[in-house]
């Protein structure tokens, strides 16, 4: 999304929000911030100027959504998928032409 009208006041650096601070206090005019993820520029906001808007960077939308799919299947998808003894016997004796057809066939014959 871009706001119409927006404009880069002041890049502020450091990583703990102090200079950030400071600043807001003497800009109470700001009413939006971009900040990436730090909870030190969250909290400098937050008490500098409650009522303003934060807004995430595209950037660390997508790498918040990728942490919550992934927090999201560490929950549903085991770390380990065990194959039954039967399939792994299999393989060691299968000609490797057939293996991934016929594998395929028996799993499909055995789920069923």
């Amino acid at each position: 999304m871009r706001w119409r009208n927006a404009k880069t006041y002041r890049s502020i650096d450091g990583r703990d929000g102090v200079a950030l601070k400071e600043w807001l206090r003497q800009n109470k005019q700001v009413k939006k911030v971009t900040r990436d993820r730090a909870g030190a520029y969250a909290k400098a906001i937050s008490e500098a100027l409650p009522e303003a808007m934060q807004i995430a960077d595209r950037f660390h939308l997508h790498q918040n959504l990728l942490t919550a799919i992934k927090d999201a299947l560490n929950g549903v998808i085991p770390n380990e998928i065990l194959i039954p003894n039967k399939i792994m016997e299999y393989e060691k004796t299968a000609p490797p032409e057939t293996k991934t057809e016929e594998k395929a066939a028996e799993y499909k014959k055995n789920r069923i």
